[in-house]
């Protein structure tokens, strides 16, 4: 039996990017896209609702460490989402 602390441990000390969109207004609720990479790996997450929108090549072990990560960092990912500019993103100004 795998101990899940250690498969978490494992997981999080990999090579894991992500990247944020800004907030998107849909019926009067802020939702946020989440997107999660390893090497050829593409994973896209909907926040509030930590529904997964695309998947392409991690497990579903990999997915819900992912989504456990979402949820437990919600507050903040909403916040770095909101001080996005689209346009400063478009024209790669941080």
């Amino acid at each position: 039996m795998k101990n899940k602390n250690n498969s978490q441990e494992t997981f999080l000390q990999r090579n894991v990017q992500m990247m944020i969109s800004s907030v998107v207004n849909k019926n009067k609720q802020k939702i946020v896209y989440v997107m999660f990479t390893e090497d050829e790996k593409k994973v896209e997450i909907r926040i509030p609702d930590f529904v997964v929108i695309k998947n392409n090549g991690f497990s579903k072990e990999e997915i819900d460490n992912l989504v456990v990560y979402c949820k437990v960092n919600k507050e903040q990912l909403l916040k770095r989402a909101s001080k996005i500019s689209i346009m400063d993103a478009f024209l790669e100004k941080h």
